[in-house]
């Protein structure tokens, strides 16, 4: 995998990690280098959101501090601003929008040219050039 091209986790496969379902994805992490995977800002607000909407914020927080503390997060710049009214559009169009976040995190992959790893293909298939990868399907 080039610099320019990494895998970003989504905030569902983010979750399944932290609350220790996913131990195939975990497996498969371990395998690469520690720049070659990151999130996005966006999944980093969302899961600090949930840490902090939980019964244990404080603890659940660290935790998932602890998690983001090796990714890479890539932020919402301009370039994804640029896909985030693009990609709209397109969805608008065709009569198929996503939610906001999912939009947020699919403007900031496809302006890296990244691929996504999800577990949520329902909607984020629906964006055109966007690659995704859904490692729950392998074993």
């Amino acid at each position: 995998m080039t610099a320019g091209a990494p895998l970003l986790l989504d905030t569902d496969v983010c979750v399944y990690l932290l609350n220790g379902r996913a131990p195939g994805i975990a497996a498969r992490l371990r395998q690469l280098r520690l720049g070659d995977v990151g999130t996005t800002s966006i999944t980093a607000a969302e899961l600090r959101f949930g840490a902090l909407n939980s019964g244990r914020p404080r603890a659940n927080l660290e935790r998932v501090d602890a998690f983001l503390g090796p990714l890479v997060r890539f932020p919402f710049g301009d370039e994804a601003a640029t896909e985030f009214a693009r990609i709209r559009l397109e969805l608008r169009a065709a009569g198929t929008p996503i939610g906001t976040m999912d939009l947020l995190i699919a403007a900031i992959v496809r302006a890296l040219d990244a691929t996504v790893v999800t577990n949520n293909q329902r909607e984020l298939a629906r964006v055109q050039g966007l690659r995704l990868a859904d490692w729950s399907l392998e074993h």
